[in-house]
């Protein structure tokens, strides 16, 4: 999404659209938290960031396959409903298939692995927006590279932590 006002604009979309584009998508963010919660609560292994990988995917594809109006608005009902839930899918991934110890520093790598890819991801589209094929074939990196995690994300195997643990009292009257 961050050359979506360029390709916007490069399509002939005035500034009015444009705002309205960010308005939706900013709103679908806050909604799109409530959405998301229930099927990632209830999706095992990575199918709960897969799922929201696969509608960032839909969303990013929209406006590549329709310029209209509809399919701007529907790329930030999509996209903006779904981009935050990935790190809440992730978490839950994490927190699910690894003991408490061992949340913050995968949570830890997996925030920095994000940042890399929010860094590195627009670099690269960037450059190859540049080239003479334009815009269009940043946005398809971006879709190709969504679809390329919501894959990997279905290779995570479900890993169940134990809630419980095992507790071991001493009966005070038979202690020496």
């Amino acid at each position: 999404m961050t050359f979506i006002v360029a390709f916007l604009k490069g399509n002939g979309t005035g500034p009015g659209k444009i705002t309205v584009f960010w308005m939706v998508l900013g709103v679908a963010s806050i909604v799109g938290a409530f959405i998301w919660a229930r099927p990632i609560a209830r999706l095992r292994g990575g199918r709960g960031p897969a799922m929201v990988l696969a509608v960032l995917s839909a969303g990013a594809l929209l406006p590549l396959v329709s310029r209209s109006p509809e399919a701007a608005i529907g790329s930030a009902l999509l996209f903006g409903g779904s981009f935050l839930s990935m790190v809440t899918a992730v978490t839950a991934v994490a927190r699910r298939s690894l003991a408490p110890h061992h949340w913050t520093p995968a949570i830890a790598g997996l925030t920095v692995a994000c940042a890399l890819g929010q860094c590195l991801g627009p670099l690269f589209a960037g450059v190859l927006s540049d080239s003479s094929a334009g815009l269009s074939v940043g946005l398809t990196l971006s879709v190709g590279v969504l679809l390329a995690g919501a894959v990997v994300a279905l290779t995570q195997k479900h890993y169940e932590i134990p809630t419980h643990s095992v507790v071991t009292t001493v009966d005070p009257s038979t202690a020496e």
